[in-house]
């Protein structure tokens, strides 16, 4: 799976199987902070699919 962080202009290529809270606490990411989107979709609390390929983490100050 092809992770871009985009407040930090960087992708990541990693394996993982989890949810969006699991791969955010891999990647030492408060979910607070952040929105998660595959293509249109936004990503919650579920199970991230085997088929996604790319993943968007759209990073917020508040």
């Amino acid at each position: 799976m092809r992770i871009y962080i985009e407040r930090e202009g960087r992708q990541r290529e990693i394996s993982f199987k989890g949810t969006v809270r699991e791969l955010l606490h891999n990647l030492n990411i408060n979910p607070e902070t952040v929105l998660v989107a595959s293509g249109n979709n936004l990503l919650t609390a579920v199970p991230i699919r085997s088929f996604l390929k790319h993943v968007k983490l759209k990073m917020e100050l508040l």
